[in-house]
């Protein structure tokens, strides 16, 4: 199929309704950047290469390794979905544990974003609290061999 007939099939689905002006203006743009490859399948492989390399592992969804919630992160599936791949996969010929393992071994940890890097207070990391049966005890500090 060429540009020709892609534009006069998104015209016919304009005049019957189906596509707004602004969906329209959207795909005649894409039609005619891409030229006659379908929009769906553009990914090329400078594409997948930023993918994969912009996947980290979630510092705060995880139950294991993060590999989930980094997932989740950047795609549009949650990360329940991706353990419950994971699973399934751990019990079809081992093959969800082994690329789980090589996710949690090679996928770098998100970095501490500047929240979490500024919830860390100097002066408490001086002392040292413990919980014991609901009362909170500040010890001093381990005092250095010298």
């Amino acid at each position: 199929m060429n540009i020709t007939d892609e534009l006069q099939k998104l015209q016919s689905l304009r005049e019957a309704g189906a596509l707004t002006d602004d969906e329209f203006n959207q795909l005649k743009a894409r039609v005619l950047n891409h030229g006659t490859k379908p929009i769906a399948g553009n990914i090329n492989a400078e594409t997948a290469n930023q993918f994969i390399h912009s996947i980290t592992r979630s510092r705060t969804d995880s139950w294991l390794g993060g590999v989930c919630g980094g997932l989740a992160a950047k795609t549009d599936m949650p990360s329940w979905v991706w353990r419950l791949i994971f699973t399934v996969g751990a019990f079809a010929y081992s093959v969800g544990a082994i690329v789980y393992l090589l996710l949690w071994v090679f996928v770098p940890m998100e970095p501490l974003s500047a929240v979490a890097k500024s919830e860390i207070i100097p002066n408490d990391l001086n002392k040292t609290t413990s919980v014991m049966d609901d009362k909170t005890i500040d010890a001093p500090p381990p005092s250095s061999v010298g």
